[in-house]
């Protein structure tokens, strides 16, 4: 009898599993493989076509880098000391540097093809983080600090915080605070020099990352790691997982939130989207993908699948994977922004072009304006006459388009 009730109990547990895993839709999209080297490849970051991570092909760890643009990889550093933990922003990829000593900050500007030494104090400092002309870290002295990239000069904001790890997102810093005891979530403004608790719970809360108004993190609240959201602008937490597995290590762009989680019994990228309440499986592989970076249409993350480390892209799909809807939908949200006539007379052109040429089954010249059309988007960008935001949203979709033409 005895036997049977366990019998009995395992096929319930074995039902609550399956119901739960299957709880969540699949993500619509394409995913490529950008690393085929043996060793390891971990911890990419992407901005726009670029995707940067650590690689141990050569017997220590250097930052590489891919552009999905033009399909070339580069390595970025040739130093025999490790170099790991890389973040891009812009022409700006900065590192994790242990050439001797315990760690300081580097960074490599692709336009002028030069490395320099971002911190020099004989303390910890890693993990950095990249916004526009401003660089935080993860730093051993007590403190946040923060390097100014246009006058090249170090700042100290605070002076008494044990910091962890931080992000930054325009004015605002992001990062773990150590002087509870525990690990909480505190957020700097640089416009207002005001100090915030964003989350202070006696369990910790770790690995913050922000975007606008939207704060992610990893807590610990309820006995196991879930991801919560904080929104600066309603003063509102909203607790993003509820399966009692592991989810952490979040990253947020627009409504999209990704994190790693384990309910499938193996590490998988998940994704909940904001906007429409909806939580979807981005990798179903059964063996671990970790550590996602999202940035527009795409999610780059650690993929075990070939037996070692390496570094894979999933790119959204349009709507019904048709890449002529992604771009007239992409049209509609163009000609709603207040665009200068000269602006959206030359965004409208190359849109309409491209949707043409996809019609005619000539995907080598949809993919020439798209990329035309990108680069026409940063332009207006650098001039003021598009916002951050607007301009960041157009690329991801277009991106997410290329992608999507590019692996049909």
């Amino acid at each position: 009898m005895r036997i049977k009730q366990i019998i009995i109990c395992c096929i319930f547990f074995l039902f609550l599993l399956c119901t739960e895993t299957a709880a969540a839709e699949i993500a619509q999209g394409t995913e490529i493989q950008i690393t085929v080297n043996e060793s390891s490849q971990s911890s990419p970051a992407i901005y726009s076509d670029r995707i940067v991570w650590q690689d141990e092909r050569n017997g220590n760890w250097d930052i590489y880098m891919y552009d999905l643009s033009s399909s070339t990889e580069i390595q970025i550093t040739p130093d025999e000391s490790a170099q790991w933990d890389p973040a891009i922003y812009g022409d700006i990829i900065a590192w994790e540097d242990r050439r001797g000593d315990d760690g300081n900050v580097y960074m490599y500007n692709l336009s002028s093809s030069t490395e320099s030494q971002v911190t020099t104090d004989e303390s910890y400092q890693g993990y950095p983080a990249i916004y526009e002309e401003r660089m935080i870290w993860m730093d051993g002295r007590e403190g946040i600090y923060m390097y100014n990239l246009s006058t090249l000069t170090e700042i100290r904001l605070l002076t008494n915080e044990r910091g962890g790890l931080c992000d930054i997102y325009g004015d605002r810093i992001v990062w773990e605070e150590w002087n509870n005891g525990n690990s909480d979530i505190y957020m700097y403004d640089l416009s207002t020099c005001t100090k915030t608790p964003i989350v202070t719970d006696e369990s910790d809360q770790r690995w913050p990352a922000i975007y606008e108004d939207k704060i992610v993190w990893e807590d610990w609240r309820n006995g196991n790691p879930d991801i919560y959201m904080y929104d600066i602008s309603t003063s509102m937490e909203t607790r993003i997982t509820a399966d009692e597995s592991d989810q952490q290590r979040p990253d947020v762009y627009g409504d999209r939130i990704v994190w790693d989680d384990f309910r499938n019994r193996n590490y998988d990228i998940y994704m909940y989207n904001l906007s429409t309440s909806t939580e979807v499986q981005v990798t179903t592989d059964e063996s671990g993908q970790e550590n996602p970076a999202i940035y527009g249409n795409r999610i780059v993350f650690t993929d075990n699948r070939n037996g070692n480390p390496d570094i894979y892209v999933f790119a959204f799909g349009s709507p019904e994977n048709d890449p002529v809807e992604g771009i007239k939908k992409l049209k509609e949200y163009v000609d709603s922004l207040n665009l200068h006539p000269s602006a959206a007379n030359v965004f409208d052109t190359r849109l309409k072009s491209a949707i043409s040429y996809l019609e005619k089954g000539d995907e080598d010249k949809a993919l020439k304006k798209l990329e035309s059309f990108i680069r026409c988007v940063h332009f207006m960008q650098e001039k003021g006459r598009l916002e951050d935001k607007e301009a960041e949203h157009i690329v991801g979709e277009t991106q997410g388009i290329i992608s999507l033409i590019r692996n049909s």
